[in-house]
């Protein structure tokens, strides 16, 4: 049967893209339309995962192109098909290609020396689908100002076909007022340009004043490595650093609101989520002095994300340390230190 609307989202199955993703479902009750969604999002859909317009999307590289066939079979001619992870369908159609990006590596130029090898394999196969790709498509989405100026850089186009549409419902929960159980929080996976290594960094050089503040973050399984690293400084320096593990969606706006200050320093973001959920709710937030902080939210203080020192002193002045005074040594002390104190040469 031929399709005039398709939602084609295979690989999106956690995180920010799987939220989206079900905000967008709950929302087209009035549109008749085909989804190719990934097999392991069948925990968290909205809707019956037995609904009939439904193809579930086997992981790998096969899965993928099996979808892809069948998608090319079933789109007639003037269809539309939104896709929704970043690449368009490799097989050409005569259908309407909407292009939705949410993942910025996949245009932006990142090092990836610091991400798993399969990631990178992974990433760098992305980037070489889109630049190959790009030309089906006839209209690019992305969610902030900063993003699509981005992609006016990679795509050529003009303005026009690039629209700015920061999609989602947002709701959170103002009900309750909670206990702050925690310092500062990082809602975030382990993933290299998330910047955990220098978050935690940070906090070993405020151990180091005797400073000690109170940081919950959400680590998931596959974060092994960050994990460790993690628990050799929280032996060494006493870090008072709680990883939280997975936290459901539902449960975010408890984990904000528990806190006094939502911390984040990733290098690079789309859209970042947790910032927008975070001004929805009031909480204070620390963040990187970067474009996509700046798109979406107003922080009470900045840092480079690149110095966990910067990131420490960001900290020190939201928790309302003052820095010691800079003073200089008069010429007199200076010699005298030369030529009077005694040194061992």
């Amino acid at each position: 049967m031929k399709n005039n609307n398709i939602v084609f989202a295979p690989n999106i199955h956690a995180g920010g893209g799987a939220v989206l993703l079900n905000d967008l479902i709950k929302s087209a009750k009035s549109y008749e339309i085909r989804y190719y969604l990934d097999c392991r999002f069948k925990k968290i859909i909205c809707i019956d995962a037995d609904d009939k317009n439904i193809t579930w999307v086997r992981t790998g590289i096969w899965g993928r192109l099996l979808s892809e066939v069948d998608l090319w079979m079933s789109s007639s001619k003037g269809a539309r098909v939104l896709c929704l992870n970043g690449i368009p369908p490799l097989i050409s159609s005569n259908a309407g290609i909407f292009l939705f990006i949410q993942n910025r590596i996949i245009i932006d130029k990142v090092d990836l020396s610091k991400f798993k090898l399969k990631t990178r394999i992974r990433i760098s196969i992305e980037k070489l689908l889109f630049s190959f790709l790009k030309k089906k498509v006839n209209t690019f989405f992305v969610q902030t100002a900063s993003m699509r100026n981005l992609l006016l850089k990679r795509v050529n186009q003009k303005r026009q076909h690039i629209k700015i549409s920061p999609f989602g419902y947002l709701k959170v929960d103002h009900s309750r007022n909670i206990k702050n159980d925690w310092d500062f929080v990082y809602v975030a996976d382990g993933e290299a340009h998330k910047n955990h290594c220098n978050l935690f960094l940070a906090w070993k050089i405020l151990s180091e004043e005797g400073i000690y503040p109170k940081l919950a973050i959400t680590l998931s399984d596959r974060d092994s490595r960050i994990k460790t690293l993690l628990d050799d400084l929280i032996k060494e320096h006493k870090l008072k650093i709680v990883d939280l593990g997975f936290v459901p969606h539902k449960d975010i706006s408890s984990l904000y609101k528990s806190s006094h200050a939502l911390i984040y320093p990733s290098l690079l973001e789309s859209f970042g989520l947790p910032l927008v959920e975070a001004s929805i709710l009031d909480v204070p937030i620390v963040a990187s002095e970067l474009d996509y902080v700046r798109d979406v939210c107003a922080p009470v203080q900045t840092f480079d994300p690149k110095s966990p020192l910067s990131i420490a002193r960001a900290v020190k002045r939201f928790m309302q340390y003052k820095e010691p005074d800079f003073c200089f040594d008069s010429p007199a002390a200076f010699l005298h230190q030369v030529f009077e104190v005694r040194h061992d040469v």
